[in-house]
């Protein structure tokens, strides 16, 4: 650069420097801002953005016939679906109302149908007898309950073609039930004696033949239910102590044996059954005892011990001849023979108490 051009610049540096300061003489002088330098990264350049313009649709004038109306800012949107939420719930709440109304309706009608359907039977034999039936009592048993109200229940027998009912107090100086036997109670064992209706019984079960040849079937219904039973072992015994070295065998106790009791009663059975069938006599089930007058020896008693079972039961086919059966002393008195059971121990029930099998009792 030569010395001419180097005064050219130096010239035009100070023109430009009196024209700023006549600018300052002019306007306030404005506090200096900071100058931010920004670093910039090295990067290859990248081609421009292409920048979309909207065009901007020309104002509309307000007598125009596209003028929009001048509407009200809306609530905002949280208040908004506060209302439309609340109107909804009280809107559904009341349409819920009427639902559970229209429900509760119907159900007290079909329960107030039902309830009528169940009972409506009832008022014929109501207005008969002029008595108070107890609930759900089966229609089969509304005559005779009308007639005698503690009646609890029906013996039916197929063998004999032969029923009776079962009271639960002493009629005409008879009653059915056992000691301690309750028939709506749940009991391991019931014990029911039948009267001369069902002697036949004797002739039909004493024998293994005759065993096989029967319907082996018991029909038991109370005054709510029906159960079946099968009889599963058969077997003699005295009702007077003087008979068997002053001992009778239990066979009418009622209620729950507890476990070492009952496998020194189903020993006591294995010897006195006429004979022996398929049944194992299992701890868990239920047992109901049906005794008869006998006619083969004075104040003796021909008792049948019956299983429950479900209705369509299998019949067992097999009865084995028991060749030491276990009588009373007087039936060997009788017949001149030595008993072989003379030195056997005295057998008493020792059942539970009290339902929650905690406490015992042994009945003598």
């Amino acid at each position: 650069m030569d010395n001419k051009e180097l005064d050219e610049i130096l010239e035009s540096i100070k023109n430009k420097d009196k024209t700023v300061n006549s600018r300052l003489e002019q306007q306030p002088l404005a506090p200096p801002m900071p100058k931010v330098v920004e670093e910039k990264p090295i990067e290859p350049i990248a081609p421009p953005e292409r920048k979309v313009i909207t065009p901007t649709p020309p104002p509309v004038e307000a007598d125009s016939e596209f003028a929009q109306k001048t509407v009200p800012d809306p609530a905002p949107l949280k208040e908004r679906m506060g209302d439309a939420a609340a109107k909804g719930v009280k809107k559904n709440a009341k349409i819920l109302g009427i639902i559970i109304l229209a429900v509760v309706i119907i159900a007290g009608a079909t329960v107030g149908g039902v309830r009528y359907s169940q009972t409506a039977y009832l008022r014929p034999y109501q207005q008969k007898y002029g008595i108070k039936y107890p609930k759900g009592i089966l229609e089969s048993f509304c005559d005779q309950y009308g007639k005698e109200q503690k009646t609890v229940g029906k013996i039916f027998v197929p063998d004999t073609d032969a029923a009776q009912y079962v009271t639960g107090r002493v009629i005409a100086g008879y009653s059915n039930l056992e000691k301690d036997t309750s028939i709506l109670k749940k009991q391991q064992f019931k014990a029911i004696r039948l009267t001369d209706e069902f002697a036949k019984l004797e002739d039909i079960y004493s024998t293994p033949n005759g065993y096989l040849n029967s319907s082996q079937k018991i029909e038991f219904t109370t005054l709510y239910q029906k159960y079946t039973y099968q009889v599963i072992a058969v077997f003699y015994t005295n009702i007077d102590p003087k008979d068997d070295n002053d001992y009778c065998f239990n066979y009418r106790f009622a209620g729950d044996l507890t476990e070492e009791s009952f496998v020194q009663y189903r020993d006591r059975i294995q010897h006195r059954a006429l004979y022996t069938t398929e049944d194992t006599l299992p701890y868990t089930h239920n047992y109901l005892t049906l005794s008869v007058d006998s006619h083969i020896m004075e104040n003796y008693k021909f008792v049948l011990l019956c299983k429950e079972v479900e209705p369509q039961f299998k019949l067992y086919k097999q009865a084995v001849p028991n060749e030491k059966v276990h009588y009373p002393q007087n039936y060997y008195d009788a017949n001149g023979e030595r008993n072989p059971y003379r030195f056997a121990s005295k057998w008493y029930p020792t059942v539970y108490a009290d339902e929650k099998h905690t406490v015992t009792k042994t009945i003598e």
